[in-house]
């Protein structure tokens, strides 16, 4: 239902910038349901959709992240850390910063790198608390 609704709004406006969201927003609703469904098809709809809202605005801090997040889950590490490396250089938003360094503190823990995960981890805390309530990183 909620993904018919965007696909109208997609037919209906034409602002890119209104575009480039909608396109966002459709392909979080594909990553919902690969997150909790496992729906491996919707995977690669969300990438399509969040490819679709970077042709448009290329620099979509939400579309990169959602961009980011397809990477990481089909196992491309290098290249999603640069993704989310790329919002913490460029996003102007606190919240968008700290969900790109939550995701770089997992690849960094993937990685062995614990000390330097558990670091990031804490800067997206300290970047965004209201993200990340009732999270506590401890050092080993």
């Amino acid at each position: 239902m909620q993904r018919k609704k965007v696909q109208d709004f997609l037919k209906k406006h034409r602002s890119a910038w209104i575009k480039a969201n909608l396109w966002r927003v459709l392909g979080d609703l594909y990553l919902i349901d690969y997150e909790q469904e496992g729906i491996r098809v919707s995977l690669s709809k969300a990438e399509r959709a969040y490819a679709n809202a970077l042709a448009l605005d290329s620099e979509t801090p939400m579309a990169l992240l959602g961009k980011g997040r397809v990477v990481y889950y089909e196992g491309n590490l290098t290249e999603a850390k640069k993704i989310f490396q790329r919002v913490v250089s460029r996003s102007v938003y606190p919240r968008e910063r700290a969900i790109a360094k939550y995701y770089i503190a997992h690849i960094l823990w993937k990685e062995g790198k614990t000390q330097e995960a558990a670091k990031m981890l804490r800067d997206a805390v300290a970047e965004h608390p209201n993200s990340f309530t009732g999270v506590e990183v401890r050092s080993q």
